[in-house]
C-alpha cells in the first residue's frame, strides 16, 4: 500500500512540476471532420468526425483519448455497395516537433474498433430482381493508428492510418483518415 501511495505522489509531483514549467496550457480538446479512404478490396471513400480531449505532459508531449466515427463505402463484386461504420476509442500520444503557433507533430494511438453494417446491401439475384441483405454487427477488433499532422494555432490538419487487426469476411477494414479540425484550449500562455 505504501508503494502505491509513493508512486501516486511521485506522479502527481511530476505532473505538477511539468505543468508549472510549460509554455502551453495543459488541457485541450480537438474536434473535427475526416475523409476516410478504405484500403481493402473495392475501396471507395467515407466521412466521419472525431473528438479528442488531450493533456499536455510538457511542451513536447501530450496524451489523449480519441473517439472517432467513420462511415466507409466499399464496392464488392456482386454487391451494389457495402456501407459500414467504424467507431474507435483509442489512447493517443503525440510528440510536437516545433514551438510557437505552427507545430508539426507525430504520434500514435492504440485502442478498440467497433465494426458494423450501417445500411443494407443489395445484390442481383440473377433473375432480374434484387435481394436485400440485412445490416449486422461485425464485432470489436483491436487496432493502432500512426499519425502525422500540423497545428496552426488552433487549427489542425492530420493524416492518420488506422490498422484494424483481422479481416471481416476476408476484407480489410483498415483506412486512412484525412482530418481537419479545431483545438480548444492548450494554446500558448500569455
Amino acid at each position: 500500500m505504501k508503494k502505491v501511495l509513493f508512486v501516486a505522489l511521485a506522479i502527481a509531483l511530476f505532473s505538477a512540476s511539468s505543468v508549472m514549467g510549460q509554455s502551453y496550457r495543459p488541457f485541450k480538446v480537438g474536434v473535427g471532420f475526416l475523409y476516410a479512404v478504405p484500403t481493402g478490396e473495392g475501396a471507395g471513400g467515407g466521412i466521419g468526425f472525431y473528438l479528442e480531449p488531450k493533456y499536455n505532459l510538457n511542451d513536447k508531449f501530450d496524451l489523449g483519448f480519441l473517439m472517432e466515427d467513420a462511415l466507409l463505402v466499399q464496392k464488392l463484386e456482386g454487391y451494389s455497395s457495402d456501407v459500414s461504420g467504424v467507431a474507435s476509442y483509442s489512447l493517443t500520444g503525440d510528440y510536437m516537433l516545433g514551438s510557437g503557433k505552427v507545430r508539426p507533430f507525430i504520434g500514435t494511438g492504440i485502442g478498440i474498433y467497433s465494426l458494423g453494417s450501417v445500411s443494407a446491401t443489395t445484390v442481383d439475384d440473377g433473375m432480374g430482381g434484387t435481394v436485400t441483405l440485412p445490416g449486422a454487427s461485425l464485432g470489436t477488433k483491436f487496432g493502432f493508428s500512426p499519425r502525422v499532422g500540423i497545428n496552426l494555432s488552433h487549427f489542425q490538419i492530420e493524416l492518420q492510418y488506422h490498422v484494424i487487426t483481422g479481416q471481416v469476411d476476408g476484407i480489410s477494414k483498415n483506412y486512412l483518415g484525412i482530418k481537419m479540425g479545431l483545438e480548444f484550449g492548450g494554446g500558448l500562455k500569455k
